[in-house]
């Protein structure tokens, strides 16, 4: 059957297409998931029956009916799929993964709620986001969002995070501090703060997939990551973190492949590498990736020394750091990186024993805290997609790295992948009391370090759009997305 002809009488004009893939159809989807929660919470408090919840599925399904064949008709643009599939997901994951239940989301909604106040002596922050006040059932969320909420009772948090700037905590911020200036319920304003972050997502995603000058297909695949679209889903500082440092990766291959040096594109260059910095320093060395531009800009003939002379001296004077620095900054990591052989034992037997668990934790193995349980299934069919749409996908991908840049993207990753490891040294010492192994380290916290190894992967192919590869993935990933978001309804 030919879908083109199929869904021929869905022609439209590009502006038409536009207003319905951003504007018509993610309202359309947030506000029937937003109505369907309620009643779904309504009815397991025993407010409404079964054809009530029914009634409100009714947008649901023509929802869905209008996304399957947007995916139909813009099978040859993964940037459209990825708002077709993206914002659902986003907001069933805002919505129905209730809150606190993220990893240590509790901590991030506490700074949110005293964005302007918050401080290392203590703040104030409303007692019905106490631990132990969230609710833990659809039942109890319900409830919580139908009685009013008591602003004026508040308890003094401790929880100073201090390393998150306050521009990470904006947006939810802005909305809780609204709520608590106009007498709001807490919860749906919480619940409007998650969705609203999982929607920007989705914007910046269709941007990064836009700039991509190749592997598209593999993209949208990651993007749509389940561990991903829940942390985005969510009031986290490494909801924004996570945006700006895949599109810093993003900016830096599209002006590589395209050779777009001029002071406009260094001026964007350094804005974000600022605000990655301010985001989250741990992925401040993604900023070496920039070495490849040396062989657009100064051509091939030395660019193979300049690599080897860079990191030479970048390695003299790491090791001259460490060993002379004797500061209150991560002293335990400093200790062990002065013992090379020991450090080198301790990161690799690190790797093997914690390997799976961060592998597990990247891809989806649970969800929640690590602590609702998906189809395995799902998990394994996910790692087989991610890895199938690098070799076999509907895009004319060229290739666009040489070995030596395949060589300095891949050395920044194990740059940065050692130093986020080393940040978990005194945290395993102290709580894991653990000396031969560094635990703590998630697979949540390597996404943007993901996005170039993908890239080094990809490998070019002809065109084969005939196999509707991106339709094939796109709807093989909105079901594991939906057979997760059953996971997540079984869960409260």
């Amino acid at each position: 059957m030919n879908l083109d002809t199929f869904t021929g009488h869905l022609k439209l004009s590009d502006s038409y297409r536009k207003a319905l893939t951003f504007i018509v159809y993610p309202l359309i989807a947030a506000l029937s998931l937003c109505l369907g929660f309620f009643y779904y919470c309504a009815f397991k408090a025993s407010a409404i029956g079964l054809p009530g919840l029914w009634l409100s599925a009714l947008p649901l399904i023509a929802c869905l009916f209008v996304g399957v064949l947007l995916l139909i008709k813009e099978q040859h643009n993964p940037a459209i799929c990825f708002v077709v599939i993206g914002v659902p997901a986003v907001t069933a994951f805002g919505l129905f993964m209730l809150p606190a239940n993220v990893p240590d989301e509790a901590s991030h909604i506490w700074q949110a709620a005293a964005l302007l106040s918050r401080n290392g002596n203590g703040f104030d922050v409303v007692s019905c986001f106490q631990l132990g006040q969230f609710p833990s059932s659809y039942a109890d969320y319900f409830n919580a969002m139908t009685q009013p909420t008591d602003w004026s009772s508040v308890f003094v948090c401790h929880t100073y995070l201090g390393s998150y700037y306050p521009h990470l905590y904006l947006i939810p911020g802005v909305i809780l501090g609204f709520a608590q200036q106009t007498g709001f319920n807490a919860f749906v304003a919480l619940s409007v703060s998650r969705v609203c972050a999982g929607l920007i997502y989705c914007f910046a995603a269709y941007w990064i997939i836009k700039l991509m000058p190749v592997g598209k297909n593999a993209v949208l695949i990651f993007l749509l990551n389940p561990i991903l679209l829940q942390q985005e889903a969510s009031v986290s500082a490494d909801s924004v973190a996570n945006i700006v440092a895949i599109l810093y990766v993003a900016v830096v291959v599209k002006i590589y492949a395209d050779s777009l040096y001029s002071y406009r594109s260094l001026l964007a260059l350094i804005l974000l590498s600022v605000l990655l910095l301010l985001s989250k320093i741990m992925f401040f060395p993604l900023v070496l990736l920039n070495l490849i531009h040396w062989k657009k800009l100064k051509g091939t003939d030395s660019y193979i020394k300049f690599i080897f002379s860079f990191f030479a001296i970048a390695f003299v004077a790491s090791c001259a750091f460490v060993s002379l620095y004797h500061g209150s900054f991560m002293p335990d990591s400093f200790d062990l990186m002065r013992a090379p052989l020991h450090c080198a034992k301790v990161f690799i037997k690190s790797i093997w024993e914690m390997g799976p668990f961060w592998f597990q934790s990247y891809a989806g193995y649970n969800l929640g805290a690590l602590s609702i349980n998906v189809w395995p299934f799902c998990f394994w069919l996910y790692i087989i997609l991610q890895s199938v749409v690098l070799f076999y996908n509907d895009e004319n991908n060229k290739k666009l790295f040489c070995s030596t840049d395949r060589f300095v993207m891949i050395a920044v990753v194990f740059v940065n992948f050692f130093l986020i490891v080393m940040t978990m040294r005194n945290w395993t010492l102290t709580v894991d009391k653990r000396e031969d192994i560094i635990m703590g380290v998630q697979g949540r916290y390597l996404f943007p370090l993901v996005l170039p190894v993908l890239l080094n992967i990809l490998r070019p192919i002809k065109s084969s759009s005939e196999g509707h590869v991106l339709l094939g993935s796109s709807l093989i990933m909105s079901t594991i997305l939906f057979v997760d978001f059953i996971s997540i309804l079984s869960a409260f």
